[in-house]
Parts: structure tokens; sequence; C-alpha cells
């Protein structure tokens, strides 16, 4: 049978693969009052209750994979430093995490990091200049690297590089993650062409794929959340899709299969799904080599 995937969903004919994957849970699990009765409260695990050790390791790590760095674990070098302050596109990406910030004009296609994340630093008496609140001062590429070497770029990159911030930023990341869980239930709650029994259902699966990531092998899973909300997010926004087809966190826990998690373990699973979301073209080997460390890294035995 011919299947299509939009919207995170596989289509098979006129059924969602949210449908079809309402009904097996139903079926399979024997959950026949399932869409009258909310499912269990989980003591979800919060990664901003990580340790500074531990969020020290994983926002160097999630700093590495965003330069592309595989297999130094723990050390930062000189062009992960450079990276702290760069432009992709239309917008500078600030911090270990390259937080995109817009300049004024620009249209916001994506989710806007920095002015959170330096609000925060601020609100906790870092050493935060108002411009920084403000919106982007550089307007585009020939800007901004026209003044790469100037006082302001080099001042962030000098601050946001001390080790002390590194554990801030990876911690606004961890509040992300923390926040994300009642996101992708609201927006499951605006959806159309579904009843509230299926959102209901739709909305525990998502919690509860989300609770067998983060308790797998502590504190890995939440790291493996961590990295990916913070590199594809929530999965929400109708502007982060393309042709109507969403890569966030939502979609990849609503495409794991707990069959084969049963077997090969969330990890592995929630692995699997995000990868199998993207068509060929861009399931490149930067983003299978990022996806590896999901499996691999643990911020508990960095050497």
């Amino acid at each position: 049978m011919k299947k299509t995937l939009i919207a995170g969903c596989v289509l098979f004919g006129a059924m969602t693969f949210s449908s079809m994957l309402l009904a097996s849970v139903i079926k399979n699990q024997g959950l026949t009052s399932v869409l009258l009765e909310p499912g269990p409260v989980l003591p979800m695990p919060q990664a901003s209750d990580l340790t500074d050790d531990q969020l020290l390791e994983i926002g160097i790590k999630i700093w590495q994979n965003q330069c592309g760095i595989w297999d130094r674990p723990g050390k930062v070098t000189h062009g992960m430093k450079q990276s702290i302050t760069d432009w992709e596109a239309d917008y500078a990406q600030i911090g270990i995490g390259q937080c995109i910030w817009y300049p004024a004009d620009e249209d916001k296609n994506f989710q806007e990091d920095w002015p959170r994340v330096a609000q925060a630093l601020k609100d906790k008496g870092y050493p935060i200049e108002d411009w920084m609140l403000r919106a982007c001062p550089w307007n585009n590429s020939e800007e901004f690297f026209a003044d790469f070497n100037g006082d302001r770029l080099k001042s962030l990159r000098k601050t946001l590089a001390k080790k002390y911030l590194i554990i801030e930023q990876a911690r606004c990341i961890a509040t992300r993650l923390d926040e994300s869980l009642d996101k992708m239930k609201a927006a499951i709650d605006t959806e159309s062409g579904i009843t509230e029994g299926e959102k209901t259902v739709l909305k525990q699966m998502v919690n509860e794929n989300f609770y067998l990531v983060a308790t797998a092998d502590y504190p890995r899973g939440l790291y493996a959340l961590m990295d990916y909300v913070h590199f594809k997010g929530e999965g929400v926004l109708s502007t982060e899709t393309i042709n109507g087809v969403g890569w966030g966190l939502r979609q990849a826990l609503e495409q794991m299969d707990d069959k084969i998690a049963a077997k090969k373990g969330a990890i592995t699973t929630f692995v699997n799904a995000a990868i199998a979301m993207f068509p060929s073209r861009e399931t490149n080997e930067y983003f299978k080599d990022r996806m590896e460390t999901y499996l691999t890294f643990n911020p508990d035995k960095v050497k």
C-alpha cells in the first residue's frame, strides 16, 4: 500500500499514521477505556535538576555537536570558541548552542532562542549587556563578519566560553526541554480532524514515550532529548515545516515503536524514529553522527 509522509504522519489512504497508531494502541494494549480515562501521572525527571557537572558535560557535548566534533569528549577547541558568534542565512548564531538571533526586520521563521537565553543569564546576574537583549544589531553576514573581531563579538565569545556560563547555557536548554512536554500537548489540543478522545490518547503516548527516553540510562536519555529539542525544536510551529512536514521532538516521539523499544531500548527507538522522519536528501552523515551520540555519550563518564 502506498504511503506518504506529511506533517510527521505516515498516510495510508485517508487514514493518518496517528489514527492508525491510536487504534493499534487500543487494540494491542487492551485500552478499551483509554479514550475516556487519562493515563497515569508519571514522575517526569526534570533536566534542570541535573547537576552542574552533568550540565557542563552536556553543554560541551551540544556545543561540539553544533560544530560537528564527535571524537573529543569534554574538550573545547579554538574553533568551538570562535563558533560562539557565527552567521547562518539571515540570522546570527550566538552561544554554545548557536542560538538564533534575528535582525529587527527579518521574518522569524524559526524559533529565536538567543534573547530568551540572554535574559535568563542577565536575570541571574551574569554580565549580559542591554544591547544583547535587543534585536541583532547586524543586518546581514557582511556586516557581521566585518565586525567579527570588534569589541562586541569578541566580548561575547570570551564571556560565553567561561565554564560557569557553559553550565548556565546548558541549563537554559534543559529548561526548554522541561517546558516542551506541555507545549507539545497544547499543540495536540489545538489540532483539527481528530476527536477529543484521540487527542487524549495521542497526548498520553507522547507523554509516555518522553518518559521512556528521559529515564533511559539516566542521564543519557535526558541528554538525547535536550540535544534534539535544541537541534530540531518541539515540533509545534507551523513555520518549522517543509511542505507541511514537521521534524521536531513531538514528531519523533509520535513515531516511536513500543515493540522495538521493548527489544532495543527507548533511546535506540527514539534515534531510529528521528532518522526515519527525514527524506534521504536530509538524512546526511552529520545528522546520523549527531544521533549516534545519543547511543554512546554519557555525561557521567566523560574522561
